[in-house]
């Protein structure tokens, strides 16, 4: 069973067609990374997927169901967490809780659960501006995952993040991907961060009218050692693959990309 069909989609926005007759195909437990040339459609995409952006045609459909309005099937992490500031860590990651109806010592627990397998639980009482950059984007991980949504969408969520602090988020983002078992769509402009991660990297061509024009498997297995995969041969055979699929998209639309 797919988590996500996406059907010859099609979406408009400022009088520009930005997607035409897009087609993405995601299996239930999956993790497939939308990559693209900057400006593309992929944001477009995610909110499409989200029920945020209404389509012009086409369908998407969630676990069988097709989407019309935000759907609580679906939860999105951006590259700017969505922390009130005047919410602790505990009271953030409870939220989405208690917009559903749990209680709130209930969502408490919850949330203490969720931020202790993040190694957070001594930050539970403090406000955003307390936590540091990589604290922040685990506390907004722990948000979106502890309503138990069964697709997660991201977009670009550790792009903030040095390079330090974005592979411990990632190793620790993919240990609970593979615990709890959520499907994985990931929207990056980092190609190496796609095959490090997904099993599945989709390629979008150049917009506007922008489609699916490739997929291409990730030949790793999970649990997966991040920098013993970046060390294989076939790791670097795959990336410089489809990063020369990536410059010629680029080049239709007049951005350069350094070979």
């Amino acid at each position: 069973m797919n988590a996500l069909d996406v059907r010859n989609l099609t979406v408009c926005y400022g009088g520009h067609v930005v997607l035409h007759r897009l087609s993405l195909e995601v299996p239930a437990g999956s993790f497939v990374s939308l990559v693209g040339p900057s400006g593309c459609g992929k944001t477009t995409l995610l909110r499409a997927i989200a029920g945020l952006l209404a389509s012009a045609d086409g369908e998407v459909v969630l676990f069988g169901r097709r989407v019309h309005r935000c759907s609580r099937e679906a939860g999105m992490l951006f590259q700017e967490n969505a922390l009130l500031p005047w919410r602790t860590a505990r009271q953030n990651v409870a939220l989405g809780l208690r917009f559903r109806g749990m209680p709130a010592d209930r969502a408490g627990r919850e949330a203490d659960r969720w931020l202790e397998r993040l190694g957070l639980q001594a930050f539970a009482d403090h406000y955003p501006h307390e936590l540091s950059g990589g604290m922040k984007q685990r506390v907004a991980l722990a948000q979106v995952l502890a309503p138990g949504p069964r697709l997660l969408l991201m977009d670009e969520p550790f792009a903030s993040l040095d390079a330090i602090l974005r592979h411990l988020v990632q190793t620790d983002f993919l240990s609970l991907v593979r615990e709890t078992g959520v499907t994985v769509l990931l929207v990056t402009h980092d190609l190496e961060e796609a095959l490090l991660l997904s099993e599945q990297v989709a390629l979008m061509s150049a917009g506007p009218a922008a489609r699916i024009i490739s997929m291409h498997r990730v030949p790793y297995g999970y649990p997966r050692d991040l920098d013993a995969v970046r060390a294989l041969p076939a790791f670097g055979n795959l990336l410089k693959e489809i990063w020369t699929r990536l410059q010629r998209e680029a080049g239709r639309m007049g951005w350069e990309m350094p070979a």
